[in-house]
């Protein structure tokens, strides 16, 4: 998961799907991209990692490695984490 802002002041959120992007791709993709990104921040979240998105016109949930079978034979208080990151508008 990634945190960015835009050259336009925009706070933009990066998902992925896959298992494993590594910090070099991710490089290469933003710089490719066309977001202009100005900063950018890795949180890093690996397979734990869930983003929820919920606006008036727009719903997301990913889900994390802890809904998976493998997931279901784990202690879950082991792996909570009691950090949350929100962005609302102004």
């Amino acid at each position: 998961m990634l945190i960015a802002t835009d050259r336009h002041g925009n706070i933009l959120v990066f998902n992925t799907h896959s298992a494993y992007f590594t910090l070099y791709d991710l490089a290469w993709f933003l710089k490719e991209s066309a977001f202009e990104i100005d900063t950018a921040l890795n949180l890093d979240g690996g397979r734990e990692a869930q983003l929820i998105i919920k606006t008036k016109d727009f719903e997301y949930s990913s889900a994390n490695s802890l809904g998976t079978q493998l997931g279901t034979l784990l202690d879950h208080k082991q792996y909570e984490l009691p950090t949350v990151l929100a962005v609302f508008p102004r």
